[in-house]
């Protein structure tokens, strides 16, 4: 009797789901993440013989350095837990195993051009894994070492994905399979967006990778366009940052303004207008919102900047909000939409009125008002030069500016008012309904702490200078431990022994690789923290200032050379014909 021919073998959802799971254990989170990646199996435990170090050390001398894949994959298969692992499976089974294994290692890999970070844009109250660019990606380019694997799904797999509200991701229709598909894998981390800059490319029947739809910058989160009811009917859900620009899909229900007072006070004191002087008769006129306009005379105006690029993304048009110059400043107040004022107040707003405009009397300034009005505007002229444009310097804010007058002594000492605390208690504030979102809301200004646990930070990279959140529920350690880095600079130098976002060690370059992570000082207490942090508000506004005096320096030679010109062909004596 003739042998049964064998079956043929396939990759099936449980085994690429449970690879997927160990390897985003073992090859992430493992890695020094500072959070844990969702996994296909909520019941999913991690291996605990699998030490970190132990994973760090094989990527880094054996990727990092050596960029050497293959030397790599076979060092960790010889790790106790995954050996164990490997024992079980058949060998087309490994085989697939270690494929996948090689393309969770390539992440590391030098020459790639993103990085695995965090997102809490569609969920607020945990971080998500998102792809971020770590180098410039060119128009067409395929993205090197992002890829994944797809498999159909059957129905009753997916109905039972469908029902488990953790585990409806990297699903995808597939037109040619005429069906679902889940695609793991690096590919997997790499979210939606309605104005995507990457699409997929198949690379083979079961293989994925992506190409860049435009330039994209380094910092920049790659996105793909996943389906169009992706996200409800015509992804009337989306959540993605196209549709919060649009006020569209997901927001397009949403608050329109994020309420004024549930700012953080540090992002308040970062928008405020490049004219100082000016900035604070403005904020006078925005804390007085609630009462009625005011009708200055012809010869006093207040001179309006465009909002900084935070604020800009949370308000849609934020030129309502501020009178352009020379603009009546009782039609400015009068425009703003009730919606701002209520949850400036604390009230509720009624349904429709967030376009509505506010009845404005015309009332006058009392005269103490004017007077400082009227300062307030002469004052700015300190920043002007004898040519009619403003000084570059009129760019920064109040503590830049104490920060230069500190060093360079430009203008006399300004006594100023003590601040408001950074934090304020969130029962004060307009408390927004559960449920329902506004633009900004998962933006690091918008993010209330606890001042007992959390602290806000500043990247010390001199490559980042990024805000980030250090929270420890340790009270001895929470004022003793500060980080020094954010946590994608941290992690960036444990893995690759430099500072971000180096990868390669030239032969010309000063800095030295740390192949132990435990060499480095990466935590200080309180009052060293807050030395380096002044030190690092010097250091940037020194950068600035020596910016500045370039920027005037070429203004003026270009006026220069402008005015030889002129006198020169004033002087130039005419031939007559």
């Amino acid at each position: 009797m003739p042998p049964k021919p064998r079956k043929h073998y396939a990759l099936s959802l449980r085994l690429l789901s449970n690879f997927d799971d160990i390897l985003t254990d073992v090859l992430v989170d493992k890695l020094f993440y500072w959070t844990n990646i969702r996994k296909v199996h909520p019941r999913y435990q991690s291996n605990r013989t699998i030490k970190d170090k132990q994973v760090g050390d094989i990527i880094r001398t054996h990727v990092c350095v050596s960029r050497n894949v293959q030397a790599a994959t076979d060092r960790l298969l010889e790790i106790d837990g995954i050996k164990r692992f490997c024992q079980k499976l058949r060998p087309e089974e490994k085989s697939d195993f270690v494929k996948h294994v090689k393309r969770y290692i390539e992440i590391y890999h030098p020459d790639t051009a993103y990085e695995v970070s965090t997102t809490n844009r569609y969920t607020l109250t945990s971080l998500e894994a998102s792809v971020v660019a770590r180098a410039p990606i060119a128009k067409g380019e395929v993205i090197k070492n992002l890829s994944g694997v797809m498999v159909t799904m059957t129905k009753e797999e997916e109905a039972e994905f469908n029902e488990a509200s953790n585990r409806d991701f990297s699903i995808i229709h597939s037109s040619r399979k005429a069906g679902a598909q889940i695609f793991l894998g690096p590919a997997r981390f790499v979210n939606h967006d309605c104005s995507p800059n990457c699409r997929f490319v198949s690379a083979s029947k079961s293989t994925v990778t992506f190409a860049a739809l435009r330039h994209i910058e380094p910092g920049e989160e790659l996105t793909v366009y996943y389906s169009d009811d992706y996200f409800g009917p015509d992804n009337a859900e989306c959540l993605c940052q196209s549709c919060e620009r649009d006020m569209k899909g997901g927001w397009a229900k949403s608050i329109p303004y994020m309420p004024v007072r549930a700012l953080n006070k540090r992002a308040l004191e970062d928008a405020k207008d490049e004219d100082d002087y000016a900035g604070r008769a403005r904020k006078r006129a925005r804390r007085s919102l609630p009462t009625p306009a005011l009708s200055t005379s012809d010869d006093v105006s207040v001179k309006a900047d465009s909002p900084p690029a935070a604020l800009s993304l949370l308000t849609p048009d934020i030129s309502s909000l501020t009178p352009a110059e020379g603009a009546d400043t009782s039609r400015a107040v009068s425009e703003i939409p009730t919606v701002v004022l209520n949850l400036e107040l604390g009230k509720a707003d009624p349904a429709g009125s967030a376009n509505q405009a506010l009845p404005t009397p015309d009332t006058t300034l009392s005269p103490v008002e004017e007077t400082s009005i009227n300062n307030s505007s002469n004052n700015s002229g300190l920043l002007a030069t004898d040519d009619g444009y403003e000084s570059d310097l009129s760019v920064y804010s109040d503590t830049d500016m104490e920060i230069l007058n500190e060093k360079y002594k430009f203008f006399p000492t300004i006594k100023r008012a003590t601040p408001k605390p950074i934090n304020p208690d969130p029962a004060s504030l307009p408390q927004v309904p559960a449920g329902i979102r506004y633009p900004g809301d998962h933006l690091f200004e918008s993010t209330f702490i606890d001042p007992k646990m959390e602290m806000r930070c500043t990247c010390q990279n001199a490559n980042c200078n990024r805000p980030f959140i250090y929270k420890n529920e340790d009270a001895f350690r929470f004022l003793n431990h500060i980080p020094r880095c954010c946590p994608r600079c941290e992690r960036h130098s444990k893995i690759y022994g430099l500072v971000w976002p180096k990868t390669v060690l030239r032969s010309d370059d000063p800095e030295v690789r740390v192949m132990n992570p435990e060499d480095v000082e990466r935590c200080v207490n309180l009052s060293q923290h807050k030395r380096d942090m002044q030190a690092i508000d010097e250091w940037r506004v020194e950068n600035l200032l020596k910016e500045v005096f370039k920027k005037n320096l070429r203004k003026e030679n270009r006026k220069i050379e402008k005015k030889k010109r002129r006198t020169k062909t004033r002087n130039t004596p005419t031939v007559e014909a």
